[in-house]
This record gives C-alpha cells, sequence and structure tokens, in this order.
C-alpha cells in the first residue's frame, strides 16, 4: 500500500529520499511542488526524472482526501470530503476584509476528527458518532484542497504563492484530543521551504483539554490558542460541554495562567451567545472575576442554528445590554459576525447536513 507523501516532514522526507537513491535536494523540489504549487500529480513534476517521477508515484500517494462536493455564498466555501475509508469531514473557507490592507483576509477552519467524542450540546458535530483521529495526510490535505480551489478561481495574493492566510483548527473534532497529528502538520505548514504559512497565523482551538494546554506550553511553536468557554459557571458549562465535568473551571483556568507565564501569549476566548442562558449581568460579573488574572480577547458569537437542538440567539437588545455591561467591567471583547450559517458552515454546524447525498 502506497504511503502518503504529507505524513512525512521535510527532515523525514529527505532522509527516506537518501535512503532510496534520491539526491537529498529532490525533497526541496517535492515540497515546493506540493505545498507552494499545490501540484498533486508526480508526472506534472517536470524538474525530476520521468524515471525518479515513476518511481514516487509507485511508492507514494499525496492527497489522503476525495472532494465529494461544496456549497458557498458570499463569505464562506464549505468542502464535503471522503476519507480513503469511507468517512466524511467538512472544512470551510471564510473570507473577510482585511484589516490592514484592501484585500479579503481568508481563513480556512480544519477538522482533526471524524465525528466528536466529546458531545457538545450546542454543536452539529456533537450528534456524530466518533469515529476516529485524522491522520496527519488528511488534515494537510484539507489545506492543499483549499489552495487548489481558490487557486483555480482567483488570483494569488501579493507575492505569496498562498491565498490563505490563516488556519484555525477549529472545524470538527477536538484538537487537543488529536494534538500529536495536529502539532506536526503545523511543523509542515510552517516549513519555510514549502507552504510557508507563519505560526502566529494558525488558531488551536479547544474546549479545555488541559494535558493538550500543558504541551502546547512547552513547545516553540508561536501558535494561538482559543478556548471555548461559553460561561463562567462550572454548572451551566457543564450543560454545554459535558466533558467540562472532568475538567473543572478552577483547573482549566489554573492551566491557562500556566500557559501564558511560560509563552507570554494572549488568550482568546470563545463564547456563544446562547438566548436565556448565558447573556446576563451576574454572567458579566462573573467573568470579570474569572478571567482577572488573564491577558485575553473575548470573541462574542451569535448562536447558529443547529438540527434537533432548541438553543436559540438573544435579541440584538439582549446582545446590546451584555456587552454594554462588558464595557462597563473593562472586558475585551469583539462579536464575531455570522458567516456561512445559510450553507450550514458557521461556528457549531459542521455535521454533515449536506444536499442531495447518501451517506446521512
Amino acid at each position: 500500500m502506497k504511503e502518503s507523501i504529507l505524513e512525512f516532514s521535510f527532515n523525514e522526507l529527505k532522509d527516506g529520499l537518501v535512503k532510496n537513491g534520491f539526491k537529498a535536494f529532490r525533497a526541496y523540489q517535492l515540497m515546493g511542488w506540493i505545498y507552494k504549487k499545490f501540484v498533486f500529480d508526480f508526472s506534472k513534476m517536470t524538474d525530476i526524472s520521468n524515471r525518479e517521477r515513476e518511481i514516487l508515484a509507485e511508492r507514494y500517494s499525496i492527497i489522503s482526501l476525495e472532494q465529494i462536493d461544496y456549497v458557498m455564498d458570499a463569505e464562506t466555501v464549505k468542502f464535503l470530503f471522503k476519507t480513503s475509508d469511507g468517512n466524511y469531514i467538512e472544512s470551510v473557507i471564510i473570507f473577510a476584509p482585511s484589516e490592514r490592507d484592501k484585500d479579503e483576509r481568508v481563513t480556512l477552519c480544519v477538522s482533526t476528527q471524524i465525528g466528536c467524542a466529546l458531545k457538545c450540546d450546542f454543536c452539529a458535530t456533537g450528534q456524530l458518532e466518533f469515529k476516529r483521529n485524522l491522520t496527519v495526510s488528511e488534515i494537510l490535505s484539507q489545506v492543499l484542497l483549499a489552495e487548489e480551489f481558490l487557486k483555480s478561481r482567483f488570483a494569488t495574493r501579493g507575492n505569496s504563492t498562498r491565498n490563505i492566510g490563516n488556519i484555525v483548527f477549529m472545524g470538527m473534532g477536538e484538537p487537543l484530543l488529536n494534538v500529536d497529528n495536529v502539532l506536526k502538520a503545523i511543523y509542515i505548514l510552517t516549513f519555510s521551504g514549502g507552504y510557508n504559512i507563519g505560526a502566529r497565523h494558525i488558531t488551536i482551538s479547544t474546549v479545555g483539554i488541559i494535558e493538550g494546554i500543558e504541551r502546547l506550553a512547552n513547545i516553540p511553536l508561536q501558535v494561538r490558542l482559543a478556548v471555548s468557554l461559553h460561561s463562567p459557571f462550572q454548572h451551566k458549562r457543564e450543560k454545554l460541554i459535558p466533558i467540562a465535568r472532568k475538567y473543572k473551571l478552577e483547573d482549566l483556568i489554573g492551566a491557562l495562567e500556566n500557559y501564558q507565564r511560560s509563552t507570554k501569549r494572549r488568550i482568546t476566548f470563545e463564547y456563544i451567545l446562547i438566548d436565556d442562558f448565558n447573556v446576563s449581568d451576574e454572567e458579566a460579573i462573573e467573568l470579570s472575576g474569572l478571567l482577572r488574572n488573564l491577558e485575553y480577547n473575548l470573541n462574542l458569537i451569535e448562536y447558529n442554528p443547529v438540527k434537533n437542538r432548541y438553543y436559540r440567539s438573544p435579541s440584538e437588545d439582549k446582545i446590546k445590554l451584555f456587552t454594554d455591561r462588558l464595557k462597563n467591567l473593562n472586558i475585551p471583547f469583539v462579536i464575531r459576525r455570522r458567516k456561512g450559517e445559510g450553507v450550514f458552515a458557521g461556528c457549531g454546524q459542521l455535521g454533515l447536513y449536506w444536499k442531495n447525498t447518501s451517506f446521512q
């Protein structure tokens, strides 16, 4: 069975090629073709000899996913991918105006697991059966196929070979329960001779897996950390995120304080606004106390409708009352406008709700 070449870091690829009679510089060429030019067919890599291309094609595959379909609206593109063992995942491209220039900022939301074992009550993915972790090559295939899609439709931005400027591990699954594969994929993506994205343009989201946070505190990569908070009260958080019974708020905040002491990096807290649940004055006051020892940003996200879930977003008036209270308490926040709701591409909506498919 062929190995996916995406499973290898640059050094692993170089060592493997040299062991099999290739020159070491072939590794640089392959990384360039795959991660800079987004060419996924060895026969098209024209600066490699015909015989070597044949040998590579015999031993390795490249992309580990099959794109089945996509849907898009003005601000998002959602992909449906199929794995080699017949499972399905989704990824989302998000377009937003850039804060620094006239170009759009392009973000890719990447999945890390097939299904999710955490069963968060507000999330569509939580309603799916957990199957397994995604491999390194399946994680990277999402990025490369998204780039291929963008390359076929848009001019490359600036001097970069990439269109994607930010990658967020916020798709299907809990990234820190697949931390080895996620981190290896990030090391490959940040390699300067390949995709060459800065680590500060990559965000790992978690519901609060403390062991994973401790792991991130002790690596040199300057990736960003986002934590799904959603309530400053333990009992409410447990209702939304069942694994919060294991990872208590007190322990989570302690781990985040240690993380910040080690990394000196600001933390983002994700906070889904749910009507009659977490937008009261009491929540705002408790947030102020809970996060007092941290440097952070609070992302407020209106709840996106999810099939078979009974939650709803607060009215604009209720949101204003809540945000006014946050301002009075000097809590730094940003309201994240809904995107992709109409094609089920918004936060918490990735759950394989797809038209004209037979797998549901």
